[in-house]
């Protein structure tokens, strides 16, 4: 999972392997609210690799330096279902060698309670935060985030904020399931009320048709990390 910079705006994203593994294209998930169009893909540095082990977020800031890649092109992108597919113009070189491209499954997972997500994501342009969801099918809905289209899950450890957007959420397997879309709750600036608040997700199983042709093009609903 990384952190990418557009103009000044920064959001979170993941890299997602295709079922073809005679090549590693370097496909990239993020939100459509954060990348919409193709002149805005061709704009996108991404930073792999931020992390830091100081208290305060800026210490470590790598937005001074060019990104690990520069430039993307729009592969498909949908603003009803808020998901954008690019391919990065270069398949990533970060500082540690090692680069992870996330597996998927296209079964829907919104109705199943409880079921456990993790993620990573870069709140605010911070250094990569990790948090747990558990799929909460009680949880109340917003009126245009309908439960099926969006996955509904409640904190059980950490938190997303402004810049998680586009983050991808997994399952156990790290099979991408969805990617952070935003909160829903009745006070989403009061953390005493967090209990009351859910954490949304794009469900990846809604917008998997409009990039099956790129990850899967034989067919098929799933791929392993």
């Amino acid at each position: 999972v990384i952190d990418v910079l557009h103009g000044s705006s920064r959001f979170s994203g993941g890299l997602i392997a295709d079922m073809e593994t005679s090549t590693t294209v370097p496909y990239f998930l993020t939100a459509n609210h954060c990348i919409g169009s193709a002149r805005e893909a061709e704009s996108v540095e991404t930073y792999f690799d931020y992390e830091t082990t100081c208290s305060s977020p800026n210490c470590t800031q790598p937005y001074d330096n060019t990104g690990d890649t520069v430039g993307a092109t729009l592969k498909n992108a949908s603003s009803s279902d808020d998901h954008s597919l690019l391919q990065l113009s270069a398949n990533p070189d970060s500082a540690d060698g090692v680069e992870t491209y996330l597996g998927w499954t296209s079964t829907a997972v919104a109705n199943t309670n409880n079921l456990a997500l993790y993620r990573i994501s870069h709140p605010s342009g911070a250094p990569q935060a990790y948090s747990a969801q558990n799929v909460d099918t009680g949880a109340g809905t917003c009126g245009t985030l309908p439960r099926g289209r969006y996955i509904y899950s409640t904190d059980n450890l950490g938190a997303t904020e402004g810049g998680s957007s586009g983050s991808p959420v997994v399952n156990g397997a790290l099979q991408i399931v969805g990617q952070h879309y935003g909160a829903c709750g009745p006070s989403l600036n009061d953390v005493s009320d967090a209990a009351n608040e859910a954490t949304v997700d794009r469900a990846f199983a809604n917008a998997y048709a409009g990039m099956a042709p790129f990850l899967n093009p034989g067919g098929g609903g799933s791929c392993s990390p």
